[in-house]
């Protein structure tokens, strides 16, 4: 079925790719020559930049050359500072308003080591009116768009079926939709059939409801349920893309030195919508994927990445079919 959609690929290449999700965030990322629990630490670099997974992969896709609007929740004087930092960022956003203060989450880093530290905010709640001002807005954008990518956990504060509305719409219109998420959010939708099912190893094991250790069954099971195709991302470690046809691992491209992988799962996403809109197969495509995600761990800001090395990486990475 991929196959035969790519030339809907190119006729809808100048229409949005709507990147829809729900907690985006403001992130900080420090840098430190070591971090020293319970001591004053002072940073060296302070890189401020707008983030959550559907603003990763939205800024991604830009990067990458592709037009995309980033859909999500967003308020309070951080939701200022968000929209303001969308538009440095030269990348489109259809926030939905709310009386919540938009989260902000911390990266630390320590140069000498590596060693990275998350602190993470968790987002407010929406309330029910600002969750239905989000579907109505979203269900018109989607009608306008090329492509649906949904990206993120559910929140505890919307239903399972939550991203079911948005499926079954983008189904209805033949609109091709992809999906990165898991657990209940995932399984309520693969009926619907997203051209691609993204998630990371450990993430797959915990939603396939038999939650087995092999992961070409974990991911045929996916499938069975309604996905056409299953990327597993698994870190630096190789991906592993099964379509109905066969299955393949994709290494992660090497580079000189990791500084932040925070986001190189979005940008794997991101990366592999952009090849499909260049005209790629899958397989290639998931090779650029990776290569966006590899480029996105050599950076210190997230979805920031150099789109030239991105697509160098890219070619220095071989598929191994399984």
């Amino acid at each position: 079925m991929l196959f035969a959609r790519r030339e809907s690929f190119i006729l809808c290449a100048m229409k949005n790719i709507l990147c829809l999700g729900l907690a985006p965030a403001i992130q900080r990322t420090l840098l430190f020559p070591a971090f020293e629990k319970g001591r004053v630490n002072r940073a060296t670099e302070c890189h401020v930049s707008p983030a959550g997974k559907s603003v990763n992969t939205g800024i991604a896709l830009r990067r990458l050359g592709q037009s995309s609007v980033v859909a999500a929740f967003n308020g309070g004087m951080a939701g200022r500072v968000m929209s303001k930092l969308m538009k440095e960022w030269d990348t489109p956003a259809c926030f939905t308003r709310t009386a919540g203060e938009t989260r902000t989450c911390t990266t630390l880093i320590e140069s000498n080591t590596g060693v990275e530290t998350e602190l993470v905010e968790e987002a407010k709640p929406a309330s029910e009116a600002e969750v239905a001002a989000f579907v109505k807005g979203n269900l018109a954008r989607l009608r306008k768009s090329s492509m649906l990518a949904i990206s993120g956990t559910l929140a505890p504060w919307v239903s399972a079926d939550f991203y079911a509305q948005f499926a079954a719409l983008a189904m209805e219109l033949n609109i091709p939709w992809v999906i990165d998420s898991h657990g209940r959010g995932l399984l309520a939708v693969l009926g619907m059939k997203p051209l691609i099912a993204k998630l990371n190893r450990d993430e797959l094991r915990k939603t396939v409801p038999a939650n087995s250790e092999d992961l070409l069954a974990n991911a045929r099971e996916l499938m069975r349920l309604g996905a056409q195709n299953v990327f597993v991302t698994d870190g630096p470690r190789p991906a592993t893309l099964v379509t109905p046809e066969a299955a393949w691992e994709i290494p992660a491209p090497d580079i000189d030195k990791v500084i932040n992988p925070i986001g190189s799962g979005d940008c794997v996403t991101a990366g592999t919508i952009a090849g499909l809109f260049e005209g790629m197969s899958l397989l290639e495509a998931a090779r650029l994927g990776q290569g966006c995600g590899s480029a996105n761990a050599a950076t210190h800001v997230p979805a920031f990445f150099d789109p030239a090395v991105a697509r160098k990486l890219a070619k220095n990475t071989t598929p191994r079919p399984l």
